[in-house]
C-alpha cells in the first residue's frame, strides 16, 4: 500500500471515531447532559476563562463545572492571589481552542435560531467542538507515529502495528469515550516531538529543525509533565550527530523546549506563584517491589501490562531493535530502502523513557481511582507502535514465525479491544467501574452482578 493510501486510512479511521463518539454520546448522555466530567472539568475550564473572560479567574468555571452537590469555586484549594489553583495543565485546552471556538459559534447560531444548547461557553457544541479537536490531534498522532515507524523500522508493516496498538491499548478509550482529557492530546504530543526530532536528524543538518523539535518537546510538558522521560528520545537522536555540530543543535532543541513550556509556566505562575504547581502533588511516595508490581501487574485499576498485554510485544520489539541485527549492523528491508543504525539508539531511548515512566507511576503520590487500566501509558502510544512494528518485522524475517506472530499479535490487540468493550458495557448498563478481574468476567461471561 502506496504512502498516501496509508494516510488515507489513517484519516478514515479518525473519521469514524470522531462518528462513533458523537453517535455514542448523544444515546448515552443526550443533546441535555453535560459531556464535561471527571477530571476533564479542570481542563475545560480554562477554555471558557480564556475566551469568554479573558483571564485566569478560574472560579466561576469551576463553579459552573462541579457537580450541584459540590458547588466549590476552590476544589483545588486556593491559589495565588486569591485566585482557584489548577493543578492541572493548560496545554490541552489551548489544543482543543479551534473546536472550542467552531462549536462555541455553533451554539450562538444555535441560540439565534431558538435553540438552546446549554450556557454560553459550556453548550452542546462547544463540548463537542472541543472533543473533536481532541479526536483529530489523536488522529495526527497516529498519523506521525505511523511515519516515524515507517522511516526507521519497516513502511510495510508501520500501518497495521498503529492500527493495532491504537485498538488494542487504553489508546483507544481516550481517544472515543474521554477525548477531553489530557490522554489524546499527549498521545500527538509525544508523536510530533518524536517525528520532528527524527527529521531534524536527517540531512540536512538545520538548527530550525531542532528549534521545531525543541518546540514540540515544550508541548509535550505543557500537556503532561510526567511524560518528560519521553524526551529522552531526542536527546539521544542529539547523540547521534557529529559533535562539531552537536552542541548548536542542542542549544536550539533545548531553547525550543523552553519557548514550548513558557506558556504553561507563565499560567501556573499566576495560578500557583511557581513554575512547576506542587500544590496538592505532595510528596514522592517511596519506591518498594510491591508498588512496581502493582504499578506492570495489578489486577485491580493500575497494572499497565495486565490491563493492556499488547504494551509487552511493543516493549520486547523494543528490545529486538535495540539489541538485534539491527543495533549490530545497517540493514536493508524487503523494499531495498536502507534503514538507519539510528533505530538502535531510538529503541534503547525509548526503552529508557518507558522504564522512567514506569518510576514516576510508581513514587506519584496521585491514587488510582476507577478507570480503564494503564491511563497513564497512553503518552507512549509512539514508542509501542515502533515496538510493535519491529516485532512484526522480526517475525516477519522468519519464515516459521511469520504467522503464529501474526496470530499471537492480532489475539492480544482484540483481546485488548474486547476487554474495552466490557468495560464500557459494565458502566452504561450496569453502573459499576469495574477493576480487571470484574471487566474480564464480564467479557468471558460470567459476571454476576
Amino acid at each position: 500500500m502506496d504512502e498516501r493510501r496509508q494516510r488515507r486510512v489513517i484519516a478514515v479511521a479518525t473519521a469514524l471515531i470522531a462518528l462513533a463518539y458523537l453517535v455514542g454520546v448523544s444515546l448515552t448522555s443526550g443533546l441535555s447532559r453535560p459531556l464535561v466530567q471527571g477530571d476533564a472539568r479542570s481542563y475545560f475550564a480554562y477554555l471558557p476563562s480564556l475566551v469568554l473572560d479573558a483571564d485566569l479567574d478560574l472560579r466561576n468555571e469551576f463553579v459552573r463545572l462541579q457537580p450541584n452537590t459540590d458547588p466549590n469555586p476552590y476544589p483545588w484549594d486556593v491559589g495565588a492571589g486569591d485566585l482557584a489553583a489548577n493543578p492541572f495543565p493548560v496545554g490541552p485546552a489551548l489544543l482543543w481552542l479551534p473546536g472550542y471556538l467552531f462549536g462555541l459559534g455553533a451554539d450562538m447560531l444555535a441560540a439565534g435560531a431558538g435553540l438552546d444548547t446549554g450556557p454560553r461557553g459550556y453548550g452542546l457544541f462547544a463540548a463537542w467542538g472541543a472533543a473533536l479537536a481532541a479526536i483529530a490531534l489523536a488522529g495526527l498522532g497516529a498519523e506521525l507515529s505511523r511515519r516515524l515507524a515507517a522511516a526507521t523500522i519497516a513502511p510495510e508493516h508501520a500501518l497495521p502495528a498503529t492500527l493495532l496498538v491504537w485498538i488494542g491499548t487504553p489508546a483507544l478509550y481516550y481517544t472515543l469515550v474521554a477525548p477531553l482529557y489530557s490522554h489524546a492530546v499527549a498521545w500527538f504530543a509525544a508523536a510530533l516531538a518524536l517525528w520532528t526530532a527524527w527529521r531534524a536528524s536527517q540531512p540536512p543538518l538545520l538548527w530550525r529543525r531542532w528549534l521545531a523539535a525543541g518546540l514540540a518537546g515544550g508541548l509535550l510538558l505543557a500537556i503532561r509533565l510526567q511524560d518528560a522521560p519521553i524526551l529522552l528520545v531526542p536527546l539521544a537522536l542529539l547523540a547521534t550527530l557529529d559533535r562539531r555540530v552537536r552542541g548548536g543543535a542542542a542549544a536550539a532543541w533545548a531553547g525550543g523546549v523552553m519557548l514550548g513550556y513558557l506558556p504553561q509556566a507563565w499560567v501556573w505562575y499566576r495560578l500557583h506563584g511557581e513554575l512547576v504547581p506542587r500544590q496538592n502533588l505532595g510528596a514522592p511516595g517511596p519506591f518498594s517491589i510491591a508498588r512496581l508490581g502493582a504499578v506492570l501487574f495489578s489486577s485491580g485499576y493500575e497494572g499497565w501490562l495486565s490491563w493492556t498485554p499488547l504494551a509487552a510485544v511493543g516493549i520486547v520489539g523494543l528490545g529486538w531493535l535495540a539489541l538485534g541485527p539491527a543495533a549490530r549492523r545497517p540493514y536493508t528491508d524487503r523494499a531495498g530502502v536502507p534503514r538507519s543504525a539510528a533505530s538502535r539508539w531510538i529503541a534503547t531511548a525509548a526503552l529508557a523513557a518507558i522504564a522512567g515512566l514506569v518510576l514516576v507511576d510508581v513514587v506519584h503520590p496521585y491514587g488510582q481511582g476507577a478507570a480503564f487500566g494503564a491511563r497513564r501509558y497512553v503518552s507512549v502510544t509512539p514508542l509501542l507502535i515502533l515496538g510493535v512494528t519491529a516485532a512484526i518485522a522480526a517475525c516477519g524475517a522468519r519464515a516459521r514465525l511469520r504467522r503464529p506472530g501474526w496470530i499471537v499479535i492480532g489475539a492480544l490487540a482484540l483481546a485488548g479491544l474486547w476487554l474495552f468493550i466490557a468495560y464500557e458495557l459494565l458502566v452504561l448498563r450496569h453502573g459499576v467501574y469495574p477493576d480487571l478481574i470484574q471487566a474480564w468476567q464480564y467479557a468471558l461471561g460470567h459476571w454476576s452482578g
